[in-house]
């Protein structure tokens, strides 16, 4: 049985490396990436593209919960808040 893996950020970067190898592994992948209009995969069938910012954090539940299962989770993205230099404690 195909295993399903959830890579957030797996347009590019680490994230694209993975979603490579995940595929030669014959997975099912779901990406969630704010934006997939330079993902070189695009046309692939096994990748399943959910665009979403997950800096909107009280969206978070409700695409959770349109999810089905997931056998492995990669947590790659990551959101960044930056701060002046002189106001970092």
């Amino acid at each position: 049985m195909a295993k399903t893996v959830l890579i957030t950020g797996g347009n590019k970067g680490i994230g694209l490396e993975l979603t490579k190898q995940f595929l030669e592994l014959n997975y099912s992948i779901i990406i969630i990436a704010r934006d997939f209009s330079n993902f070189e995969l695009k046309n692939n069938s096994k990748i399943k593209q959910i665009e979403f910012d997950l800096s909107k954090v009280d969206e978070i539940p409700n695409l959770i919960s349109s999810l089905e299962d997931i056998d492995i989770l990669i947590n790659n993205a990551g959101v960044m808040y930056s701060l002046p230099y002189n106001q970092y404690k």
